[in-house]
């Protein structure tokens, strides 16, 4: 029989997320799933073109992974697979992509069979296509990037990405739109890290803990505007109570492999709702302080938000 004195506590795997990775996996799809209920989506049909161009054309670009002629990417990644929202306007559900004109259903088989790479912005065809082809999706894409601020180190700055006809967007061989969508950020974004700060007291006679956790925001915009809403919104969170899911126990919501939906998608209203047999702690947003703003290069406009989480817990 092993002895207990020497286990570890709270991990048992190494694969395991711990309190860190569930904080911040959870920060990430609160503030994306909210800010989708607040209308913060932009819904882009074949039919419309404005003054800054077409959206719904996609291009082709090169990926080692592929073949030329499989992949097709739009102007903006980062398109919505999320349905049912509590808001006066629903994000497109997609259904497939037209090729010269004829569109082709996502569950079609033969020549145009295809998938959807929600975070990436793009359509993969199972087999290529001619690269002088006409290729356009109707979808919805979020209008503020929320990720890890772990993300791959080799990122490409997309500015003027709200502008279809901008020059410097280039395609396939050069050009800023011609980089995988992966390896690319578009503004205004935000990137969350949960640093090595932590504190522990005493939840109560008998046992448990209140474990306080700051999460950082980096928020990054084109202009001061978009840079200060966000603070605005991020901040403003004070004294918000939320429920997480235990990570370790959900499905994926999107294929990690192709970025799909994932045939086993709960989605996030599910997962934290009362009686889900997903939930994991309750958390309260506690602090909330402003860190300063900057104007950096190329325009850019930064800042950051510090909040104070707080989860009362048996678990430590």
């Amino acid at each position: 029989m092993a002895q207990i004195h020497t286990k570890l506590k709270y991990v048992v795997s190494p694969g395991q997320s711990l309190v860190s990775d569930q904080i911040q996996s959870n920060i990430i799809d609160f503030f994306q799933y909210g800010l989708l209920e607040a209308g913060h989506f932009q819904n882009v049909y074949v039919a419309q073109s404005g003054a800054n161009g077409d959206f719904s054309k996609l291009y082709p670009v090169e990926d080692s992974r592929f073949v030329d002629g499989q992949v097709w990417q739009a102007a903006r990644k980062n398109w919505v697979y999320e349905s049912g929202l509590d808001y006066q306007v629903q994000p497109i559900q997609i259904s497939g992509v037209y090729v010269n004109g004829t569109f082709h259903p996502l569950s079609g088989v033969g020549t145009y069979s295809h998938y959807i790479d929600y975070p990436n912005g793009r359509v993969v065809f199972n087999s290529p296509i001619t690269t002088t082809a006409t290729v356009k999706a109707e979808y919805s894409t979020r209008l503020v990037e929320i990720e890890s601020v772990d993300c791959p180190t080799f990122r490409n700055a997309l500015t003027n990405s709200f502008n279809a006809n901008s020059p410097q967007l280039n395609w396939i061989g050069s050009g800023n739109w011609g980089i995988n969508g992966e390896n690319r950020v578009q503004f205004p974004a935000v990137f969350v890290e949960v640093p090595p700060r932590r504190s522990f007291t005493g939840k109560e006679l008998g046992g448990g803990h209140v474990v306080l956790t700051d999460v950082l925001f980096y928020v990054v915009a084109e202009n001061s505007w978009d840079r200060n809403r966000l603070i605005d919104i991020i901040s403003c969170q004070i004294d918000k109570e939320l429920y997480f899911y235990d990570k370790n126990k959900t499905p994926p919501q999107l294929d990690p492999n192709t970025g799909s939906i994932y045939s086993g998608c709960i989605l996030y209203p599910n997962l934290v709702q009362l009686g889900s047999d997903y939930l994991w702690q309750k958390c309260s947003i506690l602090g909330s302080r402003v860190e300063g703003e900057a104007q950096i290069d190329l325009g850019q406009f930064t800042g950051i938000v510090r909040l104070t989480t707080e989860l009362r817990t048996n678990e430590f």
